[in-house]
């Protein structure tokens, strides 16, 4: 009888999955043949104007024999952000070069209309764009991909999220290469299954890595809980992280669909490659963009318009520290308040010193986190020193930099650091977090000695909390640095408060005049050689080439499908 039930249910299971096999197949067609329909009157027809002729463009590259459309998938393209450059400052290169090209830019800016938002790019990034080339595509499902949607599951629920605001994307314009320059992987297999078009990523940092397993508590570090507690705490600890695990690689999954693999800093590829390391061959087996695909991650750094800072004099400086940061929380201010605080328990400080904390604020969290920092700088008695500018304008931003000596960086695992490569090239000596993108990508340090710095940390009086009572018998770590420079330096790396500490009063107290402008010399030259907004545009244009040559085009099945239906 049970044999018989079982034979039963399995032909039915079988009658099913030869059943739905075919409706998805047909499905899936039809998905691409609506796809199609919807955007072959924009392709024919676009809402492009004639180029505007004063508009700079490269004619020595080849001309293409249609208008190109490249799509970049940007929800918010209007933030004004770091990610925002990259986003306007690689449709700038792509139209200089190929006068053929016209942008797609799928936003969820739904709030500002076209004219505001490419104007606003204009003039917030002094970039020359050619508005008359980029067409804007209006996406109402941006709430999708909102964190504050999803108080549990958050990554899952965004990625998910992603594929409905993609497909979205795809319903209104198909273009002939899609560019996600935010980070949504989960696009990636939508874009290949449906429309076959080269997928070009890149990358500012990872959804997961492997940091956020490693900050989940182990057993022996709950062994301190009561037992129920400590199940409790294990339990969910162990469930999130068989989470991630899981999470991790359907985002490998997602991301190997990509072309081309585009990425931020060395600290991103290291995770992207370590997380998209097989990827797929893309539609065409025979294409660079397969061969691409398992090159891994290229590094190309994010633009910084270093002109705008390159006039300032390096002499003449002010005995200030300027940090240039978002108030969140993982910008690490506390951590520049206490080592400011320990630098000035040193017998002789320069007179004049002051610490200058800029930054903007998104929210009232962001507002709340600025209020706390105040307290803690009265609490270390340093408030009379510190100076909190919330929200300055560009102007003032220049002001500052242009009469700063030491530009401060705390935050830990930055993935790149963009606000360093502005400090570097307004000249000043960068002190950055000896971790992520700046040690990897920006800064060239000088060679410290941590053992007399690290021996404070060791002492029970060293400063380990926000109060000012321990404070009072810390002894600032003595100088740790060479006498002399190593020719390729361009700045300092430090860990802790006594390191940071000891690096201030090195820059102060130490080098001489001649070799502060040494230093302030060779990160600025730094800052132009590697970050400039026209070293960006070389590379971007190199990795978008193969994808922009005429016999490039014809990749995709929805065109194989146009002509079959045109004879």
């Amino acid at each position: 009888m049970l044999n018989d039930f079982a034979q039963s249910l399995l032909v039915i299971l079988l009658s099913l999955g030869f059943t739905l096999l075919p409706l998805g197949y047909l499905g899936l067609h039809y998905l691409r043949f609506q796809l199609r329909q919807n955007t072959e009157s924009f392709h024919c027809e676009p809402p492009w104007s004639n180029p505007q002729p004063e508009a700079a463009v490269d004619t020595s590259a080849p001309s293409l024999e249609r208008p190109t459309v490249v799509g970049f998938f940007h929800p918010y393209c209007n933030a004004g952000g770091g990610g925002e450059r990259v986003l306007w400052t690689a449709i700038h290169a792509l139209q200089k070069r190929h006068p053929a090209v016209r942008a797609v830019v799928y936003t969820g800016d739904t709030d500002v209309d076209e004219a505001t938002i490419l104007n606003h790019a204009v003039a917030h990034f002094n970039i020359p764009l050619d508005i008359s080339r980029i067409h804007l595509v209006f996406l109402t499902q941006r709430h999708l991909v909102s964190d504050d949607r999803y108080p549990y599951l958050t990554l899952l629920g965004q990625s998910l999220g992603s594929v409905a605001l993609g497909y979205e994307a795809l319903r209104a314009v198909v273009p002939d290469v899609f560019v996600d320059t935010m980070g949504y992987a989960f696009t990636y297999p939508l874009v290949w299954h449906l429309t076959g078009v080269p997928v070009v990523a890149y990358v500012h940092y990872p959804t997961i890595s492997s940091d956020m397993v490693s900050k989940l508590p182990t057993a022996s570090q709950l062994s301190h809980l009561p037992l129920p507690h400590r199940l409790l705490k294990l339990t969910y600890t162990t469930g999130k992280r068989i989470y991630y695990s899981l999470f991790a690689k359907l985002y490998g999954w997602a991301g190997g669909h990509a072309s081309r693999i585009t990425v931020n800093s060395t600290w991103t590829k290291n995770h992207i490659d370590q997380l998209w390391r097989s990827a797929p061959t893309s539609p065409d087996e025979d294409s660079e963009a397969s061969i691409a695909s398992i090159e891994g991650a290229r590094v190309v750094y994010p633009p910084c318009d270093t002109d705008a800072f390159q006039s300032f004099p390096i002499d003449s400086r002010s005995n200030t520290i300027v940090s240039v940061a978002q108030f969140r929380p993982e910008k690490n201010h506390a951590q520049q308040l206490r080592a400011f605080a320990l630098y000035l328990r040193r017998p002789t400080v320069q007179p004049g010193v002051r610490l200058v904390v800029l930054g903007s604020c998104r929210n009232q969290q962001d507002q709340d986190r600025v209020v706390k920092l105040r307290t803690l700088a009265e609490e270390l008695g340093v408030a009379d020193r510190v100076e909190f500018v919330v929200n300055a304008s560009f102007p003032e931003l220049q002001l500052r930099l242009a009469t700063a000596l030491i530009g401060l960086h705390t935050m830990v695992e930055e993935h790149f650091g963009i606000g360093i490569v502005e400090l570097m090239a307004a000249g000043l000596i960068p002190l950055a977090n000896n971790s992520g993108g700046p040690r990897m990508d920006i800064v060239t340090p000088v060679p410290l000695d941590r053992t007399e710095a690290s021996s404070l940390a060791r002492q029970p009086t060293g400063i380990k909390a926000l109060d000012k009572s321990l404070l009072v018998n810390a002894k600032p770590s003595p100088v740790f640095a060479p006498t002399s420079l190593p020719d390729r330096a361009t700045g300092f790396l430090a860990s802790t408060d006594e390191e940071y500490a000891a690096c201030i009063g090195y820059i102060f107290d130490t080098l001489s005049d001649n070799q502060r402008h040494q230093l302030q010399e060779r990160a600025r030259q730094a800052a132009q050689d590697r970050f400039s907004q026209h070293q960006f545009e070389e590379v971007w244009c190199e990795v978008m080439a193969p994808y922009l040559k005429p016999s490039g085009l014809v990749r995709r099945p929805l065109h194989a499908q146009k002509k079959s239906d045109g004879q």
